[in-house]
C-alpha cells in the first residue's frame, strides 16, 4: 500500500480517536454536572428541613438557594455552636469586641406604653441599622423587643446566623439558635400574602406559640416566607454595612447550613429613641 495512503488512514484513525475522546470527556462532564446538581439540591432540601425543626426562617428551595449552596459547598469549616465559641473568634468587619453580655431572664416584659412608629438603632460590628418599629401592627412583639432593648438584654450578644442573600438573625443570648428571654410573646402574624422583602425585620420562632427574643432582618426581595413570623417593622441600612456583612466568612451551623459566621457579628447595643 502506498506510504501516502497509509499516512492518510493513520491520520483519519487518530482524528476519529480524538473525536471519540472529546465526546467521552463531554459526557463525563455532563454526568458530573448532573451529580453535583443533585447533591446541591439534596443539601438545600436538608438545610430547609433542618431549619424547619429549629424554627428559623427558611430560604425557599429555589435556584437562588441552590446557587448559594453551590458557592459555599467546598468549605466544611464548622462555625461556633455557642456564645463562648463566638467570643473566641475575631470580631467581624474589623470591629472592636464589646463587653460580654449579661445573662438575663424575665417572667414577662414590662409595659412600655408604646404606640405608632418607634425608632431604634442596632449598633453592630459592621455598622448601624436604623429601625422603624410598628407598635400598632404588632403591639406585643414591639413591646417585648423595646423592653429587652432598654434592659440591655441584646448588648454584647452575637448574631448567630447569616444566610447570604436571605437573612441576618440575632437576639439569642446563648448564640445556639435556641435561646429565649424566659417568656413567650403572643403571635401577631401578618395577613396572608404579606411579603418578607428587603427591609423587613421580624421575629423568629420554632412554630406557633414559641416567639421569644430572636429576630431576623430580611436582606433580599422575594424570600417567599409564609406569613408565620410576627413583623416588628422595617429597617434601613447603608450599602457599606451590607457590603461589609457580605464579606463575613461563613462555616457550617450545627444543623449543617452554611450560615455560621466565622468572624463574630456583635450587637454592641440596641438603642431605642425616647
Amino acid at each position: 500500500m502506498p506510504t501516502e495512503k497509509r499516512a492518510r488512514q493513520r491520520e483519519n484513525r487518530e482524528k476519529l480517536l480524538a473525536a471519540r475522546a472529546r465526546v467521552e470527556r463531554i459526557e463525563r462532564l455532563k454526568r458530573r454536572g448532573i451529580v453535583l446538581a443533585v447533591i446541591l439540591i439534596i443539601v438545600a432540601i436538608f438545610a430547609w428541613l433542618t431549619n424547619r425543626d429549629t424554627g428559623d426562617p427558611e430560604p425557599s428551595a429555589t435556584v437562588a438557594t441552590v446557587a448559594t449552596v453551590a458557592t459555599t459547598l467546598p468549605s466544611q469549616t464548622r462555625g461556633p455552636v455557642d456564645y463562648a465559641g463566638f467570643r473566641a473568634q475575631t470580631t467581624a468587619c474589623e470591629g472592636t469586641q464589646p463587653a460580654e453580655r449579661v445573662e438575663m431572664t424575665f417572667e414577662a416584659p414590662a409595659d412600655q406604653a408604646l404606640s405608632g412608629s418607634v425608632q431604634a438603632t442596632l449598633q453592630t460590628s459592621c455598622g448601624s441599622i436604623e429601625l422603624a418599629l410598628d407598635a400598632d401592627a404588632a403591639p406585643e412583639s414591639v413591646n417585648s423587643f423595646v423592653f429587652l432593648a432598654r434592659e440591655g438584654y441584646f448588648d454584647g450578644t452575637a448574631c448567630h446566623r447569616l444566610v447570604p442573600g436571605f437573612v441576618l438573625q440575632c437576639g439569642d443570648p446563648g448564640a445556639t439558635g435556641g435561646g429565649d428571654p424566659g417568656y413567650v410573646v403572643p403571635d401577631e402574624f401578618p395577613a396572608d400574602g404579606f411579603l418578607y422583602d428587603t427591609g423587613v425585620i421580624a421575629m423568629a420562632n420554632a412554630g406557633p406559640g414559641t416567639t421569644g427574643s430572636q429576630f431576623f432582618l430580611v436582606i433580599v426581595d422575594g424570600s417567599l416566607l409564609p406569613p408565620l413570623f410576627s413583623v416588628l417593622g422595617t429597617f434601613t441600612v447603608s450599602d457599606g454595612t451590607l457590603a461589609a456583612l457580605a464579606q463575613v466568612p461563613l462555616g457550617l451551623s450545627p444543623g449543617g447550613e452554611q450560615s455560621g459566621p466565622l468572624e463574630t457579628i456583635y450587637l454592641d447595643s440596641v438603642v431605642v429613641e425616647e
